[in-house]
């Protein structure tokens, strides 16, 4: 497995979206390759601060106009390469179904 496949399935993993048997390519792959481990924990903490943040932005009664600024803002920061038009995000449908 090369490194760019192996980021496109850490977005997939993160998401819930990769089968088994390409988890077993990621994770071997992430075993052999400190780049990708590197990129995979901070995606992972991304991911975990995202969500942390809509679900204390939705605790504390936001008015929607204060999520879809949030919303806005994570879709902003995620990398330009990911085509979020290829298929749903779950994390961006998530997002798009709390807004």
């Amino acid at each position: 497995m090369n490194c760019k496949v192996a980021i496109e399935f850490i977005h997939q993993y993160l998401d819930g979206e990769l089968e088994n048997h390409q988890h077993e390519q990621l994770n071997t792959h992430l075993k052999q390759c400190e780049s990708c481990m590197k990129t995979y924990e901070q995606l992972e903490r991304t991911d975990a601060l995202s969500r942390f943040a809509l679900q204390s932005s939705m605790a504390n009664e936001r008015k929607p106009a204060e999520v879809s600024n949030l919303k806005q803002s994570i879709l902003a920061q995620l990398p330009s390469t990911r085509s979020t038009q290829s298929r749903p995000d779950s994390f961006v449908g998530y997002i798009a179904i709390q807004a």
